[in-house]
């Protein structure tokens, strides 16, 4: 009886410790922290799914340049201590109105 004991806390540990499947803080919170202050009231966070954070873009010219910062984003995601986000995915979309302040 003591084996499966010993294997059925192993694996609550271990289902603990892989369970993360949401981002720890706000998304909003991590945007805020992740993209340019100036690009802010241009995007607007639409899905987290898998590690994949979604980002809605306003229009297809900053669409293009956060593209090409990508790397740059996600590096200062995971220095924020949210190593959750695996992949940023940027795609054109309308802004509600209520994001924009």
């Amino acid at each position: 009886m003591e084996p499966i004991r010993e294997t059925v806390k192993f694996l609550l540990q271990e289902w603990e410790s892989k369970k993360v499947s949401s981002p720890p803080e706000d998304p909003e919170l991590l945007l805020a922290k992740a993209f340019p202050r100036k690009e802010l009231p241009h995007i607007q966070f639409h899905y987290f799914r898998s590690g994949v954070m979604g980002v809605k873009v306003d229009s297809s010219a900053r669409l293009y340049f956060l593209n090409l910062q990508k790397a740059a984003i996600l590096k200062k995601l995971r220095d924020n201590s949210c190593s959750v986000v695996k992949d940023i995915r940027l795609s054109l979309g309308e802004i509600s109105e209520k994001r924009n302040r």
